[in-house]
């Protein structure tokens, strides 16, 4: 999908990535421990810049917020939804972007996308027949396998010198300085 991300000129964007606490130690919120990988994904997707953040979040069961959502909105126009939770008692973790011809949804879990393309309606009337053709859905296939696998492997194949990644140590900082500015908007609604 990052390979098209010049074709797609996403102008809304809307990402979920909720669950239950679990008993994982945690040594973060939900933004810098699962919204960021959302963060980093969106702002690679949209070729602009980030020019103000609205965030809300809730501590409810740990130290830090449990659950938050985020608004980017983009020097060009474009704006995203963020929202992280881990006191979601099932497993979500989806993309959507609105595009100006187009409506894909991504599942992570179940590593399914869904392209709904805009279709012209048209009519065709036969002796009391009538069809309507208002949009045409595509499903990509995709070899289904597991993404922190993949993405550990990745990193050590950079680190040997047998790899290569497809995001800057900027574009990572980038990402971190919008999930820190989000935290920070976030904390007046702790509690």
């Amino acid at each position: 999908l990052m390979k098209y991300s010049k074709e797609l000129k996403p102008i809304f964007l809307e990402s979920r990535r909720l669950g239950p606490l679990g008993a994982r130690h945690r040594a973060s919120g939900v933004i810098l421990d699962l919204m960021i990988h959302d963060i980093d994904i969106i702002l690679n997707l949209v070729p602009s810049k980030v020019v103000d953040i609205s965030a809300v979040a809730r501590q409810l069961r740990t130290e830090y917020e449990d659950i938050a959502n985020v608004q980017l909105f983009f020097e060009n126009g474009v704006f995203a939804t963020l929202a992280a939770s881990r006191i979601t008692q099932t497993k979500i973790r989806t993309l959507s972007i609105t595009t100006p011809d187009n409506y894909i949804f991504l599942d992570y879990a179940e590593q399914d996308i869904y392209i709904y393309k805009r279709a012209e309606t048209k009519y065709q009337l036969s002796e009391n027949v009538r069809q309507v053709y208002d949009s045409v859905v595509e499903r990509l296939i995709v070899n289904k396998d597991n993404a922190l696998k993949l993405e550990v492997e990745n990193f050590i194949g950079c680190i040997e010198g047998t790899a290569t990644s497809d995001y800057t140590p900027l574009d990572n900082l980038n990402s971190l300085r919008v999930a820190i500015s989000a935290l920070e908007k976030s904390k007046k609604y702790w509690g």
